[in-house]
């Protein structure tokens, strides 16, 4: 991937030279995105403090002054409540990708012209604790121009986010009260179980193949569903080893238990008590694949695990979780009220911060996240104050 910072100046070029204007129109989006993620980067990190004076000197249209004002604050909160807890990034680069050709507006009531520009963003925060891999992700973005005075001015920012889990949103001062108890609650807790959760985790990583409260069935590698989720947590939705859902979150959670050692149930795909996957195919030219509905729904799968197969324990904390554990939550405004839209995977812990349990996982096409940090999970807009079950595996 790419560091540092690109020329912050806004391509200077006519409406009718789109075109030509598009590498100055992937540049202002690179530079914004790569000055907001700084704002994580520890205060030491002088590259990381240029990055982020440029963003906010570039030169935008007069709405997205506040949004880009909010966006970044909604930055130094997530670094400010991590820090709290331990998790420090020492470093970040992303890149910026088009995704299409530009595609331009008519003319508006001011006769400015008006510019869409889609992008994939990939970015990779380096964690303190140095044998941690990184924490990553992918997003996808629209950006709006406006062409006034002879420039491209950044109007708009539009994550493709349906669930909200990825969008940087500032919290208000209420939210940031009950966030900084969230995170004081989550840090002692931590703190408390470092030492035998640390103990845990060897035995799983050794291969293991029990846990504190119930034996578990012989084949198990909790190693290899880390392996698994770790390898393709942002891979490309081509380079799939299957094909992916849409919401790809709790279907990406059991390959890498399949992966692990998890046996498939079969049965009528609609049933609580059956777990598979499979290709069906009509003939050389047809194949797609289908699987049960609790292979790939959350809630479907939280009744597979916990109450028909039993293959997990409901832990009482999410701090309790040790490495292939999983987790689930309730997704503000999207699904459900009170049962799980989301499934996540633990893949590694940050032990500068006691034992920070890091989650991978997809969601949406362009919603690919590795290692990221609960904190940042329970304290985002989309899961503050939700119901979280943890299942230890």
């Amino acid at each position: 991937m790419r560091g540092g910072v690109l020329a912050t100046a806004p391509a200077q070029a006519a409406p009718s030279d789109i075109d030509r204007a598009r590498d100055g129109l992937v540049e202002t989006a690179q530079t914004y995105l790569t000055g907001e993620n700084s704002l994580r980067v520890e205060g030491s990190a002088p590259d990381a403090a240029k990055a982020a004076d440029k963003a906010g000197e570039l030169d935008v249209a007069g709405a997205f002054a506040k949004v880009r004002d909010d966006r970044m604050t909604a930055r130094q909160q997530q670094k400010e409540l991590a820090e709290r807890t331990g998790v420090r990034f020492t470093g970040v680069t992303t890149e910026v990708t088009p995704l299409a050709k530009v595609r331009t507006g008519a003319k508006g009531a001011n006769g400015a012209n008006t510019a869409r520009l889609s992008v994939e963003e990939r970015t990779e925060y380096t964690y303190a604790q140095a044998d941690v891999e990184p924490y990553s992700y992918r997003a996808r973005h629209e950006l709006s121009f406006t062409h006034v005075d002879g420039t491209w001015r950044l109007s708009a920012l539009v994550t493709k986010d349906p669930t909200g889990m990825n969008t940087p949103k500032k919290l208000s001062d209420e939210q940031m009260r009950v966030a900084v108890k969230t995170t004081e609650v989550l840090k002692t807790g931590l703190r408390k179980t470092a030492e035998q959760r640390k103990a845990a985790n060897a035995k799983r990583e050794s291969g293991s193949k029990g846990n504190t409260t119930k034996e578990i069935p012989d084949g198990l590698n909790y190693q290899k569903m880390v392996d698994w989720a770790l390898r393709y947590a942002l891979e490309d939705r081509d380079k799939l080893p299957y094909t992916p859902d849409d919401d790809d979150c709790t279907t990406f959670v059991s390959w890498a238990l399949r992966t692990g050692g998890w046996g498939e149930q079969s049965g009528f795909y609609q049933n609580d008590d059956v777990w598979w996957w499979k290709d069906w195919c009509d003939g050389e030219w047809y194949c797609r694949p289908q699987h049960s509905y609790t292979w790939g729904g959350a809630a479907n799968f939280q009744r597979y695990a916990v109450n028909e197969s039993k293959r997990v324990d409901l832990l009482k904390n999410v701090w309790d979780v040790r490495i292939a554990d999983v987790m689930q939550y309730d997704v503000k405004d999207y699904g459900g009220v009170g049962v799980p839209d989301h499934t996540m995977m633990v893949t590694a812990f940050d032990w500068n911060a006691d034992g920070m349990p890091l989650l991978s996982y997809h969601s949406s096409p362009g919603g690919e996240q590795k290692n990221k940090p609960l904190i940042d999970i329970l304290n985002s807009d989309s899961a503050q104050g939700q119901a979280f079950w943890a299942y230890g595996t």
